[in-house]
């Protein structure tokens, strides 16, 4: 069977699992198992898709055809990638980096896609309001890095300032080191 969760998460109001009846029922099919000797099949659950859609220039307020996206995995209790995940990951981390910096048809008309890669989120507690250490992409992050990360003003890899303009050089893609990183 696919690996069982080892933290079960309960909606803090009203105490209902967090999972879905669908992640339950796929965790539990002894046919849809994830180990590699039978159906190997990685399911997972994009934790966080973050897309700013719409982007203002800063000096004129007006409305730029560009839009921003970035995915996140997050993890609780310092919780690590497996290599399933980590393998699936890459291959949609390698498919958006060929939409980086490309027209992509949306609701919205054609805007440029600016990528921002495949990160993980880190938490030493269950969230950012209960943790002490936010890790991002093992790098330890304030609770305004991680703000200023999501509203696309810090860039998601280097951590520096982002500067919008489109004549800069872009950040290959991370795939190399997400399948080289040590599986722990």
């Amino acid at each position: 069977m696919t690996i069982a969760r080892r933290f079960r998460r309960v909606c803090r109001q009203c105490g209902a699992p967090v999972e879905s009846e669908y992640m339950e029922w796929v965790r539990e099919h002894p046919q849809l198992d994830s180990a590699p000797s039978a159906a190997a099949l990685s399911v997972m659950d994009l934790d966080c898709l973050v897309h700013q859609y719409v982007v203002k220039d800063k000096s004129s307020g007006r409305v730029l055809a560009r839009q921003h996206l970035m995915l996140v995995e997050e993890k609780s209790r310092l919780g690590n990638v497996s290599i399933s995940q980590r393998d699936t990951m890459s291959v949609l981390d390698q498919l958006l980096w060929k939409a980086h910096r490309r027209r992509v048809r949306a609701l919205r008309g054609s805007p440029t896609m600016l990528y921002h890669g495949m990160h993980v989120l880190r938490f030493d507690g269950i969230g950012p309001l209960s943790s002490s250490k936010i890790l991002w992409d093992d790098r330890e992050v304030s609770l305004e890095q991680l703000k200023e990360i999501h509203l696309f003003k810090l860039d998601a890899i280097s951590l520096q300032p982002r500067e919008d303009r489109l004549h800069h050089k872009a950040h290959p893609a991370l795939a190399e080191e997400w399948l080289n990183k040590e599986v722990v």
